[in-house]
């Protein structure tokens, strides 16, 4: 197993070498354009912004500036005032942090360096917590606790670190997982219905302020409750349902809030950039393709996607469906003339993904060998893990893109672990004979004391 890693790691180093950004890549002439303008209009130059605590993109940052502003003059969230003109706020971006820190900044009447400050850390601190509790309900064992309060600290420093909505992905693991586990072998009906309810328009809500910040733990919460929760049909569908009228919360405002700004938009004239909105995905695998060095996607920078639709396009909104469905045509081109590239670029980031699951989940893998866990918990871990790996091949395997993976492995790691100090891996290691006692939290492949009985009457 040790050559395999030493294996991986050597393909990475060399992988990562190709994916360093060309030396004289000639960007002087590339023109990075205006959200919601045509892509040949260069952005204008932004006046300086207060600085923050906690990281945030510029571009997110002059974006929150304008949609304060015009919230401050129409009433309507969601609508931005550049100075000359309305327009969507947080134009190409998820909407949910345009209206959350311009709302948190107006009703504590604080700066808006402030309210973002204050947004991202108490999310991250709100999932802290929880999680921190989650776990150590979770884990049987003293040292399983004390890594549980170990890896809860280090994963939201650095979500901290790192900053901006990117906090999102690792706070909706933390915050969720942990309970999903609980809940799964040992609450009562009730409990559990509630749970599911809240945690649905909880995880709905991220995926506003981050595309698909929540879905992996859906999926995994849906995985577990599924197969693992001891409980008759009827109960199940039960959870569902609420499952999916907690989603429908976040969504059902979200949309109501849209038709609002829309409306006005239109209203006042500004049709041409009505219903323009969200991550293009286009945009992103096109960029996705620049990872490795290549003649045909130059880098990962929103300037060369703009480029190649300027050369069929010239006066496309940027980030408009129209300009991401140029791309979506390049990005098929590509895959048809260039199948040798595309396959580097997913062999490169398959080397950095890998050796960052092994990293991160460490003797879990180890301990899930030979103390392996029940299938549906498994088969939720691992699903989860490759969804939150997708952003890594459709974008790059940025640390900031891979936060829900990084939250997710390690995660994986301490309950693998912890599992297997509860089967007596030390006695075992040290050369005791005693027998290993039986595990009692139902997360494992060994027989286990039914706490659930009440589910199934």
């Amino acid at each position: 197993m040790s050559k395999a890693v030493w294996l991986i790691a050597a393909a990475v180093i060399a992988q990562t070498a190709l994916a360093t950004p060309i030396a004289n890549q000639p960007t002087a002439a590339l023109i990075k354009p205006q959200y919601c303008e045509s892509i040949s209009i260069a952005r204008r130059e932004a006046p300086p912004l207060p600085s923050t605590r906690i990281g945030i993109m510029a571009d997110r940052h002059e974006a929150l500036t304008e949609a304060l502003l015009g919230w401050q003059r129409t009433g309507i969230p969601l609508i931005a005032f550049d100075g000359q003109r309305f327009l969507p706020a947080g134009c190409s971006d998820d909407i949910g942090i345009y209206y959350s820190v311009p709302m948190l900044s107006k009703s504590l009447r604080i700066s808006l360096s402030d309210a973002i400050d204050l947004f991202f850390a108490d999310i991250v601190l709100v999932s802290a917590v929880l999680g921190a509790i989650g776990l150590f309900m979770v884990c049987r064992t003293p040292i399983g606790k004390i890594l549980a309060i170990t890896v809860v600290l280090l994963v939201s420093l650095f979500a901290l670190k790192i900053g901006d909505v990117y906090t999102i992905q690792s706070s909706a693991v933390l915050g969720f997982v942990p309970w999903v586990l609980f809940f799964a072998t040992k609450a009562n009906h009730w409990s559990i219905v509630l749970f599911v309810f809240l945690s649905a328009a909880a995880l709905g809500t991220a995926d506003l302020i981050r595309s698909h910040a929540g879905t992996a733990v859906l999926i995994f919460m849906a995985l577990v409750f599924a197969f693992q929760l001891q409980a008759k049909g009827y109960f199940k569908f039960l959870l569902a349902t609420a499952a999916v009228l907690g989603l429908l919360i976040p969504l059902g405002y979200s949309r109501k809030l849209l038709v609002q700004r829309d409306t006005y938009l239109r209203d006042h004239g500004y049709t041409s950039v009505v219903g323009l909105g969200q991550h293009g995905f286009w945009h992103v695998v096109y960029l996705g393709l620049g990872y490795v060095n290549n003649d045909v996607v130059p880098g990962y920078r929103d300037e060369f996607a703009a480029a190649k639709v300027r050369e069929m396009a010239p006066n496309v909104l940027y980030a408009s469906p129209e300009y991401d469905d140029y791309l979506k045509h390049e990005v098929i081109h590509i895959v048809l003339q260039h199948p040798s590239l595309v396959l580097e670029n997913i062999a490169a980031k398959m080397g950095v993904i890998l050796c960052l699951i092994i990293f991160c989940a460490n003797l879990g893998l180890l301990a899930t060998f030979y103390y392996p866990k029940r299938w549906p918990t498994e088969v939720g871990f691992w699903s989860a893990i490759a969804f939150e790996s997708m952003i890594g091949f459709v974008a790059i395997p940025a640390k900031a893109y891979l936060l829900g993976l990084i939250a997710f492995t390690v995660l994986y790691g301490l309950i693998s672990v912890d599992e297997a100090l509860e089967q007596g891996v030390l006695n075992r290691v040290l050369g005791s004979d005693s027998e290993a006692p039986i595990p009692t939290n139902g997360l494992t492949s060994r027989p286990s004391i039914d706490v659930s009985n009440a589910l199934v009457k």
